[in-house]
């Protein structure tokens, strides 16, 4: 049987409008179920369409948290909406496999075998989008953000790992390839120049834009400075820069 006629007739002999997911902390009542799946399988699409791999990550761990034990409530009406999201990942194949694949999630008799592929499908997407260097692009980015706004607080190669989903090593290797310098050196050269901006901008105390742009101790902040611009902040203040700096 060709997978849309299998379509076909899950759609109009299974579909089962009455039944419903289970969501935990949730009464049956209280859970809009189907509304939910719509929303989060349009998302994934919409991730998928745009090879944004990290909030696809994003939503798959929100409808992995969300879905529960479907034992109780029809696993055919799951399936039926999951085989949109399968199609969408193999669109970038150029369907190739894709009635292979529909069959598989129709097969499968746990939500669990259905989330396991769906798993796989996204693995095999983000190293298809490695091969093409999207996904370091996005990963850097979006760390590259979080430093902009938070570079007042203490930021680690660890934090800004777990933020892209990343080990530590393989994050550092992937953004000094695209930066073309080391994380800790970036944070600080960032944090230099808004130094800068301070100390020509405005007449805030040292004391205070030190503990501005992350520095906890005004010694080192005067030293790194000092090794950065050629000149302690004072001397920047009055102006009285080195002539490369100038």
């Amino acid at each position: 049987m060709k997978f849309q006629e299998l379509e076909l007739l899950m759609g109009n002999k299974f579909y089962q409008k009455d039944r419903h997911l289970f969501l935990p902390g949730k009464t049956l009542e209280e859970s809009n179920t189907e509304q939910f799946l719509d929303d989060i399988l349009n998302r994934m699409i919409e991730n998928i369409q745009l090879e944004d791999i990290l909030h696809l990550w994003e939503n798959f761990r929100i409808l992995q948290s969300s879905v529960g034990d479907l034992r109780r409530y029809s696993q055919i009406y799951t399936k039926f909406m999951f085989a949109n999201l399968v199609k969408e990942f193999f669109s970038h194949r150029h369907g190739e496999g894709v009635e292979q694949a529909v069959q598989q999630i129709y097969g499968f008799q746990s939500i669990q075998e259905v989330m396991k592929f769906l798993k796989s499908l996204i693995v095999d997407m983000e190293h298809h989008l490695e091969d093409k260097g999207s996904v370091s692009r996005n990963e850097v980015a979006r760390a590259k953000s979080y430093i902009y706004e938070h570079y007042s607080e203490d930021i680690s190669v660890e934090t800004l790992a777990d933020l892209v989903y990343l080990s530590p090593g393989y994050f550092s290797y992937i953004f000094k390839k695209e930066i073309g310098e080391n994380v800790s050196r970036f944070i600080r050269e960032y944090r230099m120049e808004k130094a800068k901006e301070l100390l020509s901008g405005t007449n805030k105390k040292i004391i205070h834009i030190c503990k501005e742009i992350g520095f906890s101790n005004v010694s080192y902040f005067c030293k790194s400075f000092r090794e950065y611009c050629g000149c302690s902040p004072e001397q920047y203040r009055k102006g009285e820069i080195p002539s490369e700096e100038t």
